[in-house]
């Protein structure tokens, strides 16, 4: 199971960021969110094989 992530501080630094700077952080951010939901995918997939 995956750790829920603290965004809050993020959140706070994209806000005051440049509108470009912005723009970067939040694309960077959004493949990381995309690669845990596809993490916890696989996990979700691999626990019913996983107990007898």
């Amino acid at each position: 199971m995956l750790k829920r992530r603290r965004t809050a501080r993020f959140k706070r630094n994209v806000r005051n960021a440049s509108p470009n700077r912005r723009r970067i952080t939040l694309k960077n951010i959004h493949k990381k969110i995309l690669h845990r939901r596809r993490q916890f995918a696989m996990i979700q997939v691999e626990e019913p094989a996983a107990q007898p």
